[in-house]
């Protein structure tokens, strides 16, 4: 007994190793916290090289997310009182972290922390890194988007190349599954990272500075494999964004008028249609399932049959924080939709403050880009969430975005970073790891 113990013990000292090393970073550079963190999903999200990380301890499995759950949350209690946000927006933010955590704890008490830990990680995860990220001294930047968000997806596009190359679209590769003819888990990437792909295309796009031929570079590249990854809630968030784009006023912030032109903008707008629209007939001989219309009149059921199961009153208001309902419960197969699995899990109220939060975004200040980064990723978001859930990574750009829309933060905080773009040297190294 005590040996195995001992075993068990010595076995973990690595991720004892670890948890302090992150729990270091944590408290001390959050940026690089987040940055880690985003690594390990862009990973994670590829099809061919995604690691297999984790490990038991007396039966119970433990992955590396869930130190960033546990580490982050630790950290963002010690920075409480940075919490500043907006009145309403920190009411729903507290509304979604109080249901998710109530829910978390019901579970594990009915069910144990295995199938309650399992049911409830993702939104554990989201919840955390959103009271993570908008925890924070000062507002984060066009430079810290650029490390947490571009740098990531480039990884994923370039894996996303290399397994295409590899496997092509799937047919070859080992990790696809073969059912009726049909391909499954084929695409060379998921679509929460198809989804990272295309936020950080438009951080490059509208982050400040000049254009050059790595910055053109980065922008086909991210382009080209949103539209080959073949995901069509990416496909139908990136349409949303680009109209936005395109109606968005162009007005610099003291007045001055800037961005392209209406003719240009409408350009544009048709080659990127024309594009997607190409690479939908072109995937329709492979088998996809990004031309497979039965995926999405799938989704149609599962929501219908969802929404039509009879519930209490209590059920529908907070789904099942307080414990498992006929529509949430360990084994049933989640509703494919932001929307839905809101009610199923947290009810309509958390369904209200996750749309508030996400609408929030609108608002969220990046100057001095032309063009409101907040409000092409509260569209993005809102499109996507129709055929799938906010990946926790999404969460954790929302409580960027907010954060950075602070009463006591201003437009100087990120014209500042704009100057330090130009004027090397301004920012210290303390300052840039933060």
């Amino acid at each position: 007994m005590i040996q195995s113990l001992l075993n068990e013990v010595v076995s973990l000292a690595p991720v004892l190793v670890l948890a302090l090393a992150l729990g270091y970073l944590a408290v001390r550079h959050q940026r690089l916290f987040l940055a880690l963190f985003m690594f390990l999903t862009a990973f994670v999200s590829t099809r061919d090289f995604a690691p297999t990380l984790g490990v038991t301890f007396s039966g119970v499995s433990v992955y590396p997310e869930d130190l960033i759950m546990v580490i982050g949350a630790g950290a963002a209690l010690n920075r409480i009182g940075q919490w500043k946000l907006r009145p309403a927006t920190r009411m729903a933010a507290l509304v979604y972290v109080l249901l998710v955590g109530l829910g978390a704890i019901t579970w594990i008490s009915a069910f144990g922390g295995q199938v309650g830990a399992n049911s409830w990680r993702l939104p554990m995860l989201s919840a955390t890194l959103l009271l993570y990220a908008t925890t924070r001294s000062r507002a984060w930047s066009w430079g810290d988007l650029r490390v947490i968000i571009v740098a990531p997806a480039i990884v994923v596009a370039v894996a996303s190349m290399a397994g295409i190359l590899l496997y092509g679209f799937g047919s070859n590769s080992s990790a696809v599954e073969v059912a009726g003819g049909v391909l499954y888990d084929s695409r060379p990437v998921s679509a929460p990272g198809s989804l990272l792909m295309l936020m950080g295309l438009w951080v490059t796009l509208l982050s400040p500075g000049k254009w050059t031929g790595k910055r053109l570079f980065i922008v086909v590249l991210l382009g080209g494999m949103v539209l080959f990854t073949q995901s069509r809630s990416v496909w139908v968030a990136a349409i949303f964004t680009i109209v936005v784009w395109w109606l968005a006023p162009r007005s610099r912030p003291r007045g001055g008028s800037g961005g392209l032109r209406g003719l240009s903008r409408t350009i544009i707008t048709f080659l990127v249609a024309s594009t997607t629209a190409l690479v939908g007939f072109s995937v329709t001989p492979l088998g996809q399932s990004a031309s497979d219309d039965q995926t999405f009149l799938w989704r149609v059921a599962l929501w219908a049959e969802s929404m039509d199961i009879p519930r209490s009153w209590v059920e529908w208001l907070v789904g099942s924080a307080l414990g498992p309902t006929p529509t949430a419960a360990p084994g049933l197969f989640p509703s494919h939709s932001l929307y839905v699995i809101a009610i199923e899990m947290t009810g309509f109220i958390g369904l209200g403050a996750m749309l508030y939060l996400v609408v929030s975004l609108r608002n969220a200040p990046a100057p001095p880009s032309i063009t409101p980064l907040g409000l092409v990723v509260c569209v993005a978001f809102l499109g996507f969430g129709v055929g799938y859930p906010l990946p926790p990574w999404a969460w954790m750009l929302a409580g960027i975005l907010l954060a950075s829309n602070r009463p006591d933060f201003t437009d100087a905080e990120w014209s500042l970073d704009h100057a330090r773009t130009h004027m090397p040297g301004v920012l210290t190294m303390e300052e840039d790891l933060l």
